[in-house]
């Protein structure tokens, strides 16, 4: 049952109204003649309709009351007034009536009229209700919403919009919209583009009240009447200021990434690639696009893609170890790796992070440094070998020179005795080999021709060679290219070749000697 307060201070027309409300089922809360009883029973009793005399006794009016009903309240009014000029109903518009009643009335004129009220405070009510709800999801949004009239005034702003532009709602409403736009030409391409197409996407720089720009992205469009007419404009913007640097970061990385000689691998919890850098690509043998989608255990040798490895990074949170990689030529090649796992905020691992190293120089040089170490160590060898060894065959040697100059010995002693001097400078040669490889020199290359070597050994040799009656047989190919050389550490090997042949040979033997150029234009030297 609808409850209606009655507000008359004529006690007669005001019991005729009760009496006709309550034949027609509606209940009257109270029936008072003045402004003050009218507020302080509908404080109580919350009536749902107020049918209110303008002219009333007490300090406050029927217009004044109506006004405090519906802004406290939230009460619909209808007006009761004996006087119908224009000046008294303008008045009466002030207090946003449901209805006006000019006495005398009838009674299905007032019955109507209730009617009526109640019909239209049941549609303010939806229609506060809707935009109440409305209004919630426009200050509820994460996106800034702003909508601005054909004149470009500002007539909506929502709490995101607030907070990001730093402008109260109250100081920014009417407003130009151009107030918000670094820019002017951008916010001019966003307004004609959306008049043009109905809707427009676009990234723009936005101004904060401070002074700041910002980036945003904004999507607009067309608010129509329900006949078409174009009312406004609706922005939705966004703001992608960090959302643009984490984008340049990550442009920076990944280009750090195509740059890096180190390999990185990225792959699924499962072994999965998912991103592989160049560097790892090419050292593989690869390209890119070739890993991608593949197993990781591609990069292990045959007979170890085992998951292992796999299972212990996860377990372990990441690994660093030295291992051996296969290229895809089958090529194997020792490499360092280093895995991290990569987290979601739960703690759950979905990814693994490797760098690899090819070590391959790395180790080549450990193997120098370790055959220089043991060449250290038998060149002090060698040195005490020289020094306990030298002396008493320089001795030794001396002596059978001297023999043999000295006494006209017999034929076989004499044979004995150029024996042990051959067999003594033997030995001396073999610790001026041993020493010179216990203590090389530094190399130093410069551009020499073959021949001219094999040559200058041939002259070093002569007297051995005719001695022996040896004949050397020569086939040097003219025209050899130069070639960088150490010419004495050559000539030596030269040396050292003919020599050891000279001794091999008996008397009246024969020694060939050929250079020339292959067909991979390398220089051949054949010693026979």
């Amino acid at each position: 049952m609808k409850k209606i307060l009655l507000v008359e201070d004529e006690i007669v027309v005001g019991e005729d109204i009760e009496k006709t409300l309550k034949s027609h089922g509606y209940e009257v809360v109270a029936n008072v003649i003045s402004g003050e009883e009218a507020l302080e029973k509908a404080e109580k009793f919350l009536p749902d309709l107020a049918i209110m005399d303008i002219s009333i006794e007490g300090n406050l009016s029927g217009l004044e009351t109506a006004k405090y009903l519906h802004r406290k309240f939230d009460i619909p009014v209808i007006f009761l007034t004996a006087y119908a000029d224009k000046q008294t109903l303008e008045h009466a518009k002030q207090a946003e009536p449901y209805g006006y009643i000019i006495k005398p009335f009838e009674e299905r004129e007032l019955i109507a009229t209730i009617e009526m009220a109640f019909h239209k405070s049941d549609l303010a009510k939806k229609l506060k209700t809707s935009e109440e709800y409305a209004r919630n999801i426009i200050n509820s949004s994460m996106d800034m919403i702003v909508t601005f009239d054909n004149n470009l005034k500002i007539v909506e702003f929502n709490k995101m919009a607030e907070k990001t532009f730093g402008y109260e709602k109250a100081e920014i409403l009417g407003n130009n919209i151009k107030k918000l736009f670094s820019d002017e030409r951008e916010f001019y391409s966003i307004y004609n583009n959306t008049f043009q197409k109905g809707n427009f996407n676009f990234e723009a720089l936005n101004k904060r009240k401070s002074g700041e720009v910002f980036q945003s992205v904004i999507s607009s469009s067309l608010m129509r009447s329900k006949h078409g007419k174009i009312e406004g404009y609706l922005l939705i913007l966004r703001e992608v200021t960090e959302l643009k640097q984490y984008e340049k970061m990550l442009r920076e990385l990944r280009k750090a990434m195509e740059t890096i000689r180190l390999g990185v691998t990225i792959t699924d919890i499962n072994g999965k690639i998912i991103y592989t850098n160049p560097a790892d690509a090419e050292m593989h043998g690869y390209k890119v696009e070739e890993l991608i989608g593949k197993d990781v255990r591609i990069f292990a040798p045959a007979g170890k893609k085992n998951f292992s490895s796999m299972e212990q990074i996860k377990r372990w949170k990441g690994m660093v170890r030295e291992s051996v990689n296969v290229k895809k030529d089958g090529t194997e090649f020792p490499v360092w790796l280093i895995s991290s796992v990569v987290k979601d905020y739960k703690g759950n691992p979905t990814s693994i992070v490797t760098t690899c190293e090819d070590i391959s120089e790395r180790k080549e040089m450990e193997k120098q440094l370790l055959r220089s170490e043991r060449l250290a160590g038998i060149g002090e060898l060698a040195a005490g070998i020289a020094h306990e060894i030298r002396n008493p065959l320089g001795n030794i040697s001396s002596s059978a020179q001297f023999c043999l100059s000295k006494y006209d010995l017999q034929k076989e002693v004499k044979q004995y005795l150029e024996i042990i001097l051959r067999n003594s400078q033997n030995a001396n040669k073999i610790i001026k080999e041993l020493l010179s490889f216990a203590n090389p020199r530094d190399i130093s290359l410069a551009p020499v021709q073959v021949n001219d070597i094999i040559e200058n050994v041939i002259r070093l040799v002569r007297g051995r060679i005719n001695e022996k009656q040896i004949n050397i047989e020569k086939k040097l190919s003219p025209n050899l290219p130069w070639i960088p050389l150490d010419e004495k550490l050559i000539e030596q090997a030269f040396l050292n070749f003919i020599l050891n042949a000279i001794d091999a040979l008996d008397n009246a033997g024969n020694i060939s000697i050929t250079t020339k150029k292959n067909n991979k234009n390398e220089i051949e030297i054949i010693f026979i």
